[in-house]
């Protein structure tokens, strides 16, 4: 795969040649590695949102935070990833949310998840499946001693298809049951989080991901591009 394909889909670069590689915003990554070091034992979650055009290490730096959650063993014994695809076109309600992450966690070999993912499936009404759904993902997260956090690239779409109710919900939940947090992204921040009346106005920390500095196009530069790429 080319240089150009992985900038634009980081994850598909081999773990070894993206470590490698990875630089210019490692700067960020500190910064959103220490605000979890931060959290590991509070009592209240915030959430994180990246911002910056397609292109500009999104997607590259979350999978980097990640990598040192795994890397880290207090990190990792404190929080347990939750990874979303970019696209996430079978999400329209915080019901598939919280499904979606039960399905990602029984495909991470949490076994109880799966067993969450079928009551929640077997339920009918809507609002009554969404609660199972919460319900679980708060079990997961006490029986494993460990907090989530929902890695949610193109937050946009996400919230785009939300009801007013669902925001409300969503956002008491991750205010005042501190089991889970987001790490999410989009290209610009959107009327979800910019209104005054919306549920999320003010909610989420910013880190906006603005143009490299001389210092970190020299580093980018002269990082090596590894093996495979042309």
């Amino acid at each position: 795969m080319s240089i150009v394909a992985y900038k634009y889909m980081p994850d598909q670069m081999p773990e070894a040649e993206f470590r490698a590689t990875f630089a210019a915003r490692l700067h960020t990554v500190e910064f959103l590695v220490d605000a979890l070091r931060r959290q590991v034992s509070s009592g209240t979650l915030s959430s994180y949102f990246l911002t910056g055009p397609r292109g500009s290490g999104k997607s590259a730096l979350l999978r980097m935070v990640r990598l040192r959650i795994n890397d880290d063993p207090e990190l990792n014994r404190a929080w347990l990833p939750v990874v979303f695809a970019e696209e996430q076109f079978d999400v329209a309600s915080l019901r598939d949310l919280f499904a979606g992450a039960l399905r990602i966690l029984s495909g991470q070999q949490v076994l109880v998840a799966g067993e969450w993912l079928e009551r929640v499936e077997a339920e009918a009404d809507d609002e009554r499946s969404e609660d199972l759904a919460a319900a679980g993902l708060r079990e997961i997260a006490r029986s494993h001693g460990k907090r989530l956090i929902l890695f949610l690239e193109n937050l946009d779409d996400f919230f785009e298809a939300l009801s007013d109710r669902m925001k409300g919900t969503f956002r008491r939940l991750l205010m005042t049951d501190p089991f889970m947090m987001v790490l999410g992204s989009a290209v610009h921040v959107f009327q979800s989080l910019a209104d005054y009346d919306e549920a999320f106005f003010n909610y989420f920390c910013p880190v906006p991901l603005g143009r490299l500095s001389d210092d970190e196009v020299l580093q980018l530069l002269s990082r090596p591009r590894g093996t495979g790429q042309k």
